[in-house]
């Protein structure tokens, strides 16, 4: 009897787990994920991955930053697809950091920390 119900408990608990991280951004349900990656890891070598992960998304204008492990202070630098034009901002990594970078459709992003580390990443929105 203690076991079934256990077993139920569980269950609700799984199954509320994808709510729980879709809830966690903070922003509306058109958000996009960007992913980014070290550019200089590119060549044949295997490696151990990266501890580092930076949860990125773009929505309602807005980049959104949160690094597994703080970098310092960051420059972001935004290339919008269509006009060529490059924005930059600097924002820190130690805390979730959002960034207001108005309506894109296409952009490439660029991220370079204080310990010299530069991530890359693009924007695509349907």
């Amino acid at each position: 009897m203690n076991r079934k119900i256990v077993l139920v408990l569980i269950a609700i608990m799984l199954l509320h787990l994808p709510l729980l991280s879709q809830s966690s951004n903070g922003n509306s349900k058109n958000a996009v994920a960007i992913l980014l990656k070290d550019p200089t890891r590119n060549n044949n070598r295997p490696k151990a991955p990266s501890k580092q992960f930076i949860e990125c998304w773009y929505g309602d204008g807005e980049l959104s930053f949160d690094f597994t492990i703080p970098e310092g202070m960051c420059n972001l630098n935004v290339t919008d697809g269509k006009s060529g034009f490059v924005y930059n901002y600097v924002f820190d990594s130690s805390e979730h950091a959002e960034v207001y970078v108005g309506n894109l459709e296409h952009a490439d992003i660029t991220i370079t920390t204080a310990l010299g580390h530069t991530y890359i990443g693009e924007i695509l929105v349907d």
